[in-house]
């Protein structure tokens, strides 16, 4: 928005308040009113009917690389591809000039958000940005669209398998610990911030997946960077990841004495998968080994990476085209 000073006096004053948008008047206010700056970029921001934003559809979509459908949901299944549930005005979804989904995010203004600014950059430059471990995959505040998020991986419409999930949660230990090695920790870990390219659903046709979708780790708000000359026992944290924090957080983030935030982090995703049972008693003790209340029984994310895939491996991929038990109905997560 520099350079264009009239406009920016009419936007909120900070994230929070730009977050906190009430009313569909105000939304649609703020995105057009940036709609010129985009535009300018390059990117077309989809405009807002009552439930999303939506692309125009006048326009062919082009694939991006992060965001199909199965051919057994069929080509009418690819609108969805073309809306964007805004559960956060912080984002919105937007087209290039050539046709390719992006999601625009509001990451920063001023010195607010810098941190979050900071890890994105880091994570997405550079030779390590290349490696296949990086399940990251987002540069500055343009990412690609993806289509799928993984909190929606069992208990709602995706008929997953075992093995569909168990390949998912392998694949976000994966981007777990290549973000922990960096010396940065996530601190709102939970499947609701993995995104995924589609849901295999291999319960409908009922065979092993030739493909895998990737799972994509975002929404870097809360992280921390530690630096990388600090001794791993004086990378700790105190207090929750932000103010008013309402997420699941293991018990060590309230007592009010420093923690090891890299644990912590490894609980929050296995709660969030706590309603989940395989049925295959190897695999729920992994899962159960990261829940530990125990900060030093529980695994961290290569040890709980390592042990799971070793169990998965040794078991023929058939077998894991089963049905996932459900503890309890799943609460959507925002």
């Amino acid at each position: 928005m520099q350079g264009n000073g009239g406009v920016r006096e009419t936007l909120p004053r900070d994230l929070n308040s730009w977050r906190s948008l009430e009313t569909k008047e105000e939304w649609r206010y703020v995105w057009e009113a940036v709609r010129p700056t985009f535009h300018d970029a390059g990117i077309y921001v989809w405009p807002f009917d009552r439930l999303y934003a939506r692309a125009d559809t006048r326009n062919p979509m082009r694939s991006n690389g992060f965001a199909y459908v199965t051919s057994m949901r069929g080509e009418s299944w690819t609108d969805l591809l073309q809306k964007f549930t805004c559960h956060n005005e912080l984002t919105r979804a937007g087209s290039t000039l050539n046709g390719v989904h992006v999601v625009i995010r509001v990451v920063a203004m001023g010195d607010e958000g810098k941190r979050h600014l900071e890890i994105l950059r880091k994570l997405a430059q550079g030779p390590r940005s290349m490696f296949a471990e990086n399940h990251i995959d987002i540069t500055f505040t343009v990412s690609p669209f993806v289509a799928d998020n993984m909190r929606d991986c069992y208990g709602f419409w995706a008929k997953n398998s075992v093995g569909d999930i168990v390949d998912m949660i392998l694949q976000a230990l994966e981007a777990v610990a290549f973000v922990h090695d960096l010396g940065i920790v996530h601190r709102d870990l939970c499947k609701a911030n993995y995104l995924i390219q589609w849901h295999p659903e291999s319960l409908v046709a009922m065979r092993v997946p030739l493909s895998r979708p990737r799972a994509l780790l975002t929404d870097f708000e809360t992280a921390h960077e530690f630096p990388s000359d600090l001794p791993p026992q004086q990378r700790v944290l105190s207090g929750l990841p932000l103010v008013g924090y309402q997420r699941p957080v293991p018990p060590e983030m309230t007592c009010g004495k420093p923690y090891d935030p890299f644990k912590a982090d490894i609980w929050q995703l296995a709660e969030s998968f706590s309603d989940f049972r395989a049925t295959i008693p190897e695999i729920d003790t992994i899962l159960e080994q990261m829940l530990e209340l125990d900060v030093s029984l529980r695994l961290s994310a290569v040890d709980a990476r390592d042990k799971l895939a070793a169990i998965v491996h040794s078991i023929p991929p058939s077998a894991l085209l089963i049905p996932p038990l459900l503890l309890k109905p799943p609460i959507l997560e925002t």
